[in-house]
């Protein structure tokens, strides 16, 4: 009768999880330097056209919130 259960070791157990653990860090490295080499020479978007802002120049005074207007009324 064949007794595999000699090939599996403390020794094997450890070999497999630095393995393992070796390639979650290859891959979490790879991420980060993916994400710094995307974002390195990214210019900030500016748009095609500006227009100016509607109704900048209305005092506080003019609107309706500064003149006793309330929910009641």
């Amino acid at each position: 009768m064949n007794y595999h259960g000699k090939y599996i070791t403390k020794k094997n157990n450890r070999t497999i999880a630095r393995a393992v653990l070796l390639l979650v860090l290859v891959v979490i490295l790879a991420a980060v330097v993916s994400v710094l080499v995307e974002t390195w020479d990214r210019r900030p978007a500016e748009p095609d056209v500006t227009y100016p802002m509607a109704n900048a120049n209305v005092g506080w005074n003019q609107t309706f919130y500064a003149g006793g207007w309330s929910e009641g009324t």
